[in-house]
């Protein structure tokens, strides 16, 4: 289970204090992606 957080507005090099003012909401998540995915793009240096 993950916490999601849904971006309502662009922002870049945002301040920690104005962070808050950019998230939309938040939900729960669960990634499905494939074990086998997952280990060829850790290989990969990717998320």
């Amino acid at each position: 289970m993950e916490l999601v957080l849904a971006i309502g507005r662009p922002g870049f090099r945002v301040a920690e204090t104005d962070a808050a003012a950019l998230i939309y909401g938040y939900a729960c998540g669960l990634d499905t992606t494939r074990r086998d995915l997952q280990l060829v793009a850790r290989d990969k240096g990717r998320p």
